[in-house]
């Protein structure tokens, strides 16, 4: 149980619902029902108080990405010099943006 309880604290936290493939998800909500120790240990990241605070901070995160990404694109900043000087900071951004839409749309 303690072992169950440290994974899903660690890993699934704020994200119990998991893309497999391509449109295809698992609610791990629904799929460990069977499973006592890993049941009970998402039931305890399921409470209300944490939900909200997983609410908060992605809606935080949205007004930032969304600031972030107007500015990214304007005319003529995304230019290819920009872009290959700028990779790593760019999927940064991109890969927050989708999980935090993704997080807030399931």
């Amino acid at each position: 149980m303690a072992k169950m309880r440290e994974i899903v604290d660690k890993h699934f936290y704020d994200n119990w619902v998991l893309p497999v493939y391509m449109g295809y998800i698992a609610d791990l909500s629904f799929w460990w029902t069977s499973y006592k120790a890993s049941r009970d240990a998402l039931n305890n990241t399921l409470i209300q108080s944490n939900l909200k605070h997983c609410i908060k901070t992605y809606i935080r995160k949205l007004s930032k990405f969304n600031k972030k990404a107007s500015e990214l694109l304007l005319e003529g900043v995304l230019t290819e010099e920009f872009c290959l000087h700028n990779v790593s900071k760019l999927v940064d951004v991109i890969r927050e943006c989708n999980v935090t839409v993704r997080w807030l749309m399931l």
